[in-house]
């Protein structure tokens, strides 16, 4: 049986909503490393069932399953030392993070006399290193409440992402690579996974027309079409980035493609099809 007929007849995967399942696509890219390690990734499943911990998206699933086994041990059971051990029960895909330096940034936050909790999630930025950086510079400021701290991390991050996109170089890859193999929080509603499934498409049509042929990510790139597509869609309605700015970003980043001239006429023409044979 394969790791992905596997996953998909386990209670872990039948307990998620429809919706959930519907974007099981979406992660596809990471099927071939659970392939690789696939005793750790029915070990890490079984563990979670006998642990109660409960996945309520295929994201939280898909990234707990992605976890050395012995290293979600050790980061449970200091989260559980801590009292904290809620942070992994409900959202596992936050097992991923440091747990001590997590457990720092609620210490620090709580001496400041600042709160940890967001409408009743654990506050983002406890688990992002860009915008841990803006919320450390105002931690001592008594006048800021948690609430701002966040909008303060979030906006810092998304000046970096909208600069990332908009003016590629070696500069905005640090950058992106900062954020995407650290961050991910962004669950995409319908209208952003509708997005997500055009912007696809199109990164095929326009890199088609481009190489004659139809080629993915480069090997050597160092991040992939998919992350940078899914984390500028989560982030547009803060940075109000366009099709075409997503675009150049994957094939500047991920194709290596640093003369971008004319391909703005050739992503609105493909866009333009798309959208036709769609009917709209």
């Amino acid at each position: 049986m394969s790791i992905l007929n596997f996953i998909c007849n386990t209670n872990a995967y039948k307990n998620l909503s429809e919706d959930q399942k519907s974007i099981f696509c979406k992660y596809m890219t990471v099927l071939p490393a659970l392939e690789a390690n696939e005793e750790n990734c029915k070990a890490v499943i079984s563990f979670a069932e006998e642990n109660n911990i409960n996945f309520n998206t295929i994201k939280a699933l898909i990234r707990f399953t992605c976890e050395d086994l012995n290293d979600i041990k050790i980061r449970i059971a200091v989260y559980k030392e801590a009292g904290y051990e809620r942070i992994i029960l409900n959202n596992p895909e936050l097992i991923r993070f440091d747990a001590k330096e997590v457990l720092y940034r609620i210490e620090q936050c709580i001496k400041a006399g600042k709160g940890i909790e967001i409408d009743g999630r654990f506050a983002e930025f406890l688990f992002d290193d860009l915008q841990w950086k803006t919320v450390k510079e105002n931690l001592c400021d008594e006048d800021v409440t948690v609430n701002e701290l966040a909008s303060k991390g979030k906006s810092a991050e998304s000046k970096i992402l909208r600069d990332a996109a908009t003016k590629p170089d070696e500069q905005g890859l640090t950058a992106l690579e900062k954020i995407l193999f650290v961050n991910d929080a962004y669950d995409l509603d319908a209208d952003q996974f509708e997005r997500y499934i055009q912007l696809t498409e199109l990164l095929k049509n326009v890199r088609h027309a481009i190489y004659t042929v139809d080629v993915g990510d480069n090997t050597e790139a160092r991040i992939s079409s998919d992350m940078v597509i899914s984390k500028l869609i989560g982030y547009s309605t803060e940075s109000n980035l366009s099709n075409n700015d997503i675009i150049k970003a994957c094939l500047y980043y991920c194709n290596g493609e640093t003369n971008l001239t004319g391909v703005d006429s050739i992503i609105e023409e493909l866009e333009l099809n798309q959208e036709n044979k769609r009917g709209l």
